[in-house]
């Protein structure tokens, strides 16, 4: 049994089917990682402040040792998928 929330009301359903994708290697500079990390909600500039330049300056040097040769990060994504059939909502 699967359960989700959605609008505060809890739906229950059958699961269906549970998948996974692997990317094909990717690869980009640090600073383009960095950028792509302040693209999402949690360390987007506007919610950093004043934080946003040691955010950058910290995540740059963490990843410093783990380019390749060509100083490029190089990974792959994975991407969990779980399909479900919802149960209409209870009275």
């Amino acid at each position: 049994e699967c359960q989700s929330s959605r609008r505060g009301l809890l739906y229950f359903g059958e699961l269906v089917q549970s998948l996974d994708f692997i990317s094909d290697p990717f690869e980009q500079t640090i600073d383009s990682f960095v950028l792509c990390q302040q693209s999402r909600n949690t360390f987007a500039r506007s919610k950093l402040g004043r934080q946003a330049g040691d955010f950058e300056t910290e995540l740059g040097r963490l990843l410093e040792g783990h380019t390749n040769d060509r100083g490029m990060l190089s990974y792959r994504v994975k991407t969990h998928v779980t399909l479900a059939k919802l149960a209409p909502p209870k009275a």
